[in-house]
């Protein structure tokens, strides 16, 4: 996972994690907290990355892992209600074309 400071034209690099466990398929920015990602990774499954700080440089944290779904996970996005007490994922995959929603905290 890298982020990147699009306000410079050399779209200066501001991290860049280590493996996240299978290629980055789809990314969800948490619809309220800016400091939290939702990633599908393919055959890793899926992730929740929570952006930690250090000298102001984000650090990206796995924080919760999802690895039930049997082949490529490609799809992903947040479930939140409305004063955020319920947080989930739903997220689905390729070949055994399942869906699941499960608890991100």
């Amino acid at each position: 996972l890298g982020i990147f400071d699009i306000r410079y034209n050399s779209q200066k690099l501001l991290c860049k994690s280590e493996k996240m466990g299978g290629g980055i398929w789809r990314i969800q920015w948490h619809p309220e907290f800016d400091d939290k990602i939702l990633l599908a990774v393919m055959h890793g499954g899926c992730r929740v990355v929570q952006l930690e700080y250090d000298d102001f440089k984000p650090v990206p944290k796995i924080i919760k892992e999802f690895t039930k779904h049997e082949s490529m996970a490609y799809g992903a996005d947040w479930l939140v209600n409305e004063d955020n007490t319920i947080e989930a994922a739903a997220s689905c995959s390729f070949y055994d074309r399942a869906a699941y929603i499960w608890n991100t905290k």
